[in-house]
């Protein structure tokens, strides 16, 4: 967001925690920002489990010099410097789900409570925890003071002073291709309007099987839509 210039660090909230778990019998688990923090609390509710709550909040900090999903930004020195050494730290986190390192406790709170910190769904990979974790405690993360609408507006206005035009209440009806390329789209009222680039910010379904007529497909995808996975 500050690349973008969408919001200075005053606007954006930081909070304590991102999520608490309770269960029935009200024990709660808090997902806390600060690795100081959030260690001991672990340790608190089960203080046997410290070798595991250590390597946990250790595999967190590895990723505090490492945003992931910077990744796209990053120049070929920066990918070879940064992400290649870590590879074999990054495939062990990528293949290790919220509910399997819940195994590693033995306190039955933690093992219930712990695989729903990430969206609620156990089978999300730790490596996509952490990374969410490290950036909340270094405050690269955070939430736009004023939602959504206020981040959306402060972004319009950014691409208004670069020279970009908005157009409000316009559906996008079709993706105008010529030569297999992109070049625009027509609208619901008849209207074209071309582009160098054309983005769409619809759900894969609409774009690829609506926008283009399912022009441009294959038979991975078209499994793929057909048996949508559990969960989604």
């Amino acid at each position: 967001w500050q690349e973008l210039g969408a919001f200075s660090p005053d606007q954006i909230s930081f909070h304590d925690y991102l999520v608490q778990v309770e269960d029935e019998n009200w024990n709660k688990l808090t997902l806390y920002t600060d690795f100081a923090a959030l260690q001991k609390h672990l340790e608190e509710l089960s203080p046997v489990d410290k070798a595991a709550i250590a390597d946990y909040i250790h595999a967190a900090r590895k990723f505090t010099d490492l945003d992931l999903m910077a990744l796209p930004l990053f120049k070929p020195w920066q990918l070879a410097t940064k992400l290649l050494p870590r590879l074999p730290y990054l495939a062990k986190w990528g293949k290790t789900s919220m509910a399997s390192f819940a195994q590693r406790f033995t306190d039955p709170f933690l093992r219930q409570a712990f695989p729903t910190l990430q969206y609620g769904l156990p089978d999300v990979p730790m490596l996509v925890h952490l990374n969410f974790l490290a950036g909340c405690f270094k405050q690269s993360l955070g939430w736009p003071k004023g939602g959504s609408l206020a981040f959306a507006r402060n972004i319009e206005q950014r691409f208004l002073t670069l020279g970009g035009k908005v157009y409000y209440n316009s559906r996008a009806e079709k993706i105008l291709v010529e030569n297999n390329k992109a070049l625009g789209v027509s609208l619901e009222d008849g209207r074209e309007i071309r582009a160098d680039w054309v983005i769409s910010a619809a759900d894969g379904h609409t774009t690829i099987y609506k926008m283009l007529d399912g022009k441009f497909t294959d038979k991975n995808l078209d499994t793929y839509y057909a048996t949508p996975p559990e969960n989604c």
